[in-house]
């Protein structure tokens, strides 16, 4: 199976056609220019009115309140007219590319798990051939140890028994034949000390020898290798718990206000939640 996936330069082409949609341009009109003006003029004189001090004044107020949250309706309008083509082009392209960017993710996931999966099984015999080679270099270290050891034994033995004749050799009189059985052992006892460090080097070499793997190099093709780190909360109480204790910081619980501002709305004067206080003000609207 041909795992390769090739994306030739005429494959976008092939599928979609940049001329096949309309082009979008800014089209604010003279209405929604108008807009600008009078908010401008509103805003300034509201900012300098004085306080109300009649009827008359509160009735004007009113009236005028009234014609602007009306203006704020017409000004959504026309905000809503305006940004509809740019909202539906932009729901098109994304409509568009949506799925092709969702299966290009599935398929990098996909791929992502085979390499992955590969590199963990090849790490593992990397590291199974790793430890029988250092089993193997320390047996061969322990036999040569042993080797001398066992030499080193051979050697006393043999430079005891050597004494013992050289002694009854002198002791007989044959002092010449004495003096010959101790040099032999002395020449003897040279050669099986020079096997007996030729042996323990080895031995050391051998055990300090670093351990070339025989797997073979992986190519990484130019991508890399992270690690990624996640939190996964196992107990949210004994992270609240934590933060009353103060060892963590507010945001690690941080409050989902959206919710208890949708229960006020819901529950009204009937909301009660531990630690939630009911907030009450009066709006105008109109």
């Amino acid at each position: 199976m041909n795992d390769q996936i090739a994306i030739g330069p005429g494959a976008a082409a092939a599928i979609y056609n940049a001329e096949t949609l309309p082009p979008i341009k800014p089209h604010i009109n003279a209405t929604a220019l108008e807009w600008v003006g009078r908010a401008q003029a509103w805003l300034s004189k509201a900012k300098t009115a004085k306080p109300i001090e009649t009827v008359e004044e509160h009735a004007q107020a009113v009236a005028a309140r009234k014609t602007i949250g009306e203006a704020k309706r017409q000004i959504e309008a026309v905000r809503t007219e305006h940004v509809a083509p740019y909202l539906a082009a932009q729901r098109a392209i994304n409509a568009f590319f949506g799925t092709p960017a969702e299966q290009v993710a599935e398929t990098l996931k996909l791929l992502d798990g085979r390499i992955l999966t590969f590199e963990k099984a090849e790490a593992q015999r990397r590291e199974a051939a790793e430890r029988e080679a250092r089993a193997a270099r320390e047996a061969e270290a322990k036999r040569l140890r042993d080797e001398a050891e066992a030499k080193r034994r051979e050697q006393a033995e043999r430079e005891a028994k050597a004494q013992e004749e050289a002694a009854a050799l002198e002791a007989a009189g044959r002092i010449d034949a004495a003096d010959d059985v101790l040099t032999t052992t002395i020449e003897e006892a040279r050669q099986v000390v020079s096997e007996i460090e030729t042996a323990e080097m080895l031995a050391e070499v051998v055990i300090n020898a670093p351990i070339h793997s025989l797997a073979p190099s992986l190519s990484t093709g130019g991508t890399s290798r992270r690690k990624h780190y996640s939190a996964k909360v196992v107990d949210p109480r004994l992270i609240v718990e934590a933060w009353l204790r103060g060892e963590l910081p507010t945001v690690a619980v941080q409050i989902n206000e959206q919710y208890f501002n949708a229960q006020a709305r819901l529950l009204k004067e009937a909301m009660s939640f531990p630690g939630v206080e009911l907030v009450t003000d009066t709006r105008i609207g109109g």
